[in-house]
């Protein structure tokens, strides 16, 4: 049993309101005045306080508050450079594909129209610092399945150690999956196609070397490419870098699609 002295108890939504008020303050039903310092059996079922969804609420609130925001600020810093990026939910097949090794995953972020699908990103926690990778990802169901192919930008310095950066190459390694069921052959011709289009494309080896980028890429079977890139984005990274990125990943998707079958024994 329960006594509200000097309160108005609002009979649709359970709300205490003043006794000189005739509507309840939050749903607006009519009040009666004979309700003043009645007491009540009962507070009807629809007024009462769910406190399993209140509970849920607060945990989801503090959850957000300490959520890292980091993949929000690339989103957002991606979608300032012109892109056509949104948020993906967590849980993606995709967050497992990656170069590194540890780390938290932070969840994937979607690129429509473009050759790179989603950025990847990963949270490392050190002991007394934090850092972020971001892996560019590449749909292509074309990749070798009887292996992976890595390549990886290589910087030319005038000198060793302290030399000025006056070239930049590729290179490339094809590692055969041992197995005794694969009777495929290997794609040779695909790497020193990559090679030879990518060493060739002066504009871009131009543009890698002048934003200090090193750049790491590998193929996944039965998936696509990944691009680990040594800055993040985090930090408002130029359109410049991003078209850098976009063109190794037409250069992987175009040279694929030309090996088609062909491949060298």
């Amino acid at each position: 049993m329960l006594f509200k002295k000097n309160k108005k108890i609002c009979p649709t939504c359970g709300t205490k309101n003043d006794k000189e008020r005739m509507v309840c303050i939050k749903c607006g039903a009519l009040l009666a005045s004979a309700q003043v310092g009645e007491r009540l059996t009962e507070v009807p079922p629809e007024g009462k306080p769910n406190l399993a969804s209140k509970k849920e609420s607060l945990f989801h609130g503090i959850g957000e508050v300490l959520r890292d925001k980091t993949r929000d600020k690339v989103c957002a810093h991606l979608c300032a450079i012109g892109l056509d990026a949104g948020m993906v939910e967590r849980g993606r097949p995709e967050e497992r594909i990656t170069l590194l090794i540890g780390g938290k995953s932070l969840g994937l972020i979607e690129i429509h129209g473009k050759a790179i699908h989603y950025v990847s990103m990963r949270k490392f926690q050190g002991q007394d610092s934090v850092g972020y990778s971001n892996e560019c990802l590449v749909p292509d169901p074309k990749v070798p399945t009887e292996g992976y192919l890595e390549l990886k930008s290589v910087r030319v310095k005038s000198a060793p150690l302290f030399g000025r950066v006056v070239d930049l190459r590729w290179e490339a390694k094809f590692v055969k999956v041992k197995s005794p069921f694969i009777s495929e052959s290997i794609p040779v011709s695909m790497e020193s196609n990559l090679i030879r289009q990518m060493n060739e494309d002066i504009s871009l080896k131009e543009s890698l070397i002048r934003l200090k980028e090193n750049v790491k890429i590998r193929s996944f079977p039965h998936w696509g490419w990944v691009i680990l890139t040594s800055h993040n984005f985090t930090d408002q990274r130029r359109q410049e870098e991003w078209d850098c990125y976009e063109i190794i990943a037409r250069y992987l998707l175009e040279t694929a699609e030309s090996e088609g079958t062909g491949t060298a024994k």
